[in-house]
């Protein structure tokens, strides 16, 4: 039955997934993506080492150490992987284009700054004293390089390497002699393509200035948050959120901190009622709550990285799977979503959504017929799988259970569309090990 599933997956995806490949954009954002796996690993490394769940009631000195040293390294990894995909996207791109890599990745660092605003506003220090929603000009908040600049960077890199390739190729340039040396000739030569697309955005920079938005990043995740305003808290309402979380994660913005906008405070409403209602030994008024969400959602995606390291036979899946298994087992999945990469992933595209609304379903409907436990005791985040399920159910051992059942629902889910890109992994790996050896 599988075998066919995965035929099928070959025969109608693989196609569409190879013509989208082929595509220069989407293959520079694929390569770029990839190649920020290392630094999502680190980060992923550092971020479980200095928030270790449950360490601060053991060890409350180690753990404030560890929080305070080792943190810094999930920030400038994780906390900036947005600069971290510019770089490498625009190098990835350039390659695609026949661009010098140095320069490229120089005009899309610019052309995605003059976007961005060069402001902080909230509490600062002044002279030993705390000053409230202070607005401190002349600075570039360490939030416009997280995940939420993810996309507004792709954008910008993709125009503005685009636009630096045309007028490159319609030769305004600035010639230099024959014997004046290949770095300093290339310098001149990128010049007025480079001012050229610089003035460009700051055009683009000035126009965004008069919008209520103001700034290009900010104008994309509100744009993106304004729809989820009018949606409510119900059972309709949850899958529609997920669909567009899913959707988000698929173009690689992080979907979670955009539906989060408007959800995360119903959810935390929801929790909280239900923890009054626990203590008080009063029904649960809610099912879906932000501590249901984070216990049982923690696990949907986790059979990916599984799925890699158990059923695939190519390198590259094998070795993605063995480095982020660790991580997705303390709910930190950048490793495979950018690693893989997940994002653009045509093979992947209709698991990622429905396999993920599926397992919503199935604890939803289990809950409703109280097989499944309703999660009531917050945990840290980055608990353990299957732990998280038994601590955060008051030590009742089917919530670590229906944990594993959803895991299993979703490797049934994903095989058939795993097994397709492994196969097609195994294909490229063949191809490149023939034209070594030729």
């Amino acid at each position: 039955m599988f075998d066919k599933l995965v035929e099928l997956v070959q025969k109608y995806a693989g196609p569409v997934a190879a013509k989208l490949n082929s595509n220069k954009e989407v293959s520079a954002i694929r390569d770029g993506m990839i190649a920020t796996t290392p630094i999502s690993i680190i980060g992923a490394i550092a971020l479980i080492i200095a928030y270790f769940p449950y360490l601060d009631q053991f060890a409350p000195d180690l753990a404030a150490w560890l929080a305070n040293s080792i943190s810094q390294v999930s920030s400038v990894t994780i906390g900036l992987l947005t600069l971290v995909i510019i770089v490498s996207c625009a190098a990835s791109y350039c390659e695609q284009l026949k661009l010098e890599k140095v320069y490229g990745v120089l005009v899309a660092l610019i052309a995605f700054l003059l976007l961005s605003n060069f402001s902080y506003i909230g509490d600062v220090y002044v002279n030993g004293e705390v000053v409230k929603n202070a607005t401190v000009y002349g600075v570039i908040p360490t939030s416009l390089f997280s995940s939420t600049g993810i996309f507004p960077c792709l954008i910008t890199t993709l125009v503005s390497l685009r636009l630096y390739w045309f007028f490159t190729k319609k030769n305004l340039t600035i010639k230099m002699p024959d014997a004046v040396p290949p770095n300093v000739s290339n310098s001149f030569s990128s010049l007025i393509p480079f001012a050229l697309v610089v003035l460009i955005f700051l055009v683009i920079r000035n126009l965004f200035l008069m919008t209520p938005y103001l700034y290009f990043p900010d104008f994309i995740n509100q744009v993106l948050s304004q729809p989820l305003l009018a949606i409510g808290d119900s059972v309709g309402a949850v899958m529609i959120f997920i669909l567009i979380q899913q959707l988000l994660w698929f173009f690689g913005i992080h979907g979670a901190n955009v539906v989060g906008a408007v959800w995360k405070p119903l959810l935390a409403t929801m929790a909280l009622a239900n923890m009054e209602a626990f203590q008080a030994g009063l029904p649960l008024p809610y099912i879906v709550s932000d501590t249901f969400w984070g216990v049982y959602s923690a696990v949907f995606n986790f059979s990916i990285p599984l799925l890699l390291v158990l059923v695939c036979k190519s390198i590259r899946a094998k070795s993605i799977g063995k480095l982020s298994i660790v991580p997705a087992m303390f709910c930190i999945h950048e490793p495979f979503i950018f690693g893989l990469p997940v994002v653009l992933n045509t093979l992947l595209f209709i698991p990622f959504i429905f396999v993920y609304l599926l397992q919503f379903i199935v604890v939803y409907l289990l809950a409703v017929v109280q097989i499944a436990p309703i999660p009531v005791v917050p945990v840290p985040w980055t608990t353990p799988l299957i732990l998280s399920g038994f601590l955060s159910t008051n030590f009742n051992i089917m919530g670590a259970v229906i944990q594993i059942l959803l895991i299993v629902v979703g490797c049934i889910g994903y095989y058939p569309f795993i097994k397709a890109m492994d196969k097609q992994f195994l294909q490229e790996e063949k191809k490149e090990l023939q034209e070594g050896n030729a």
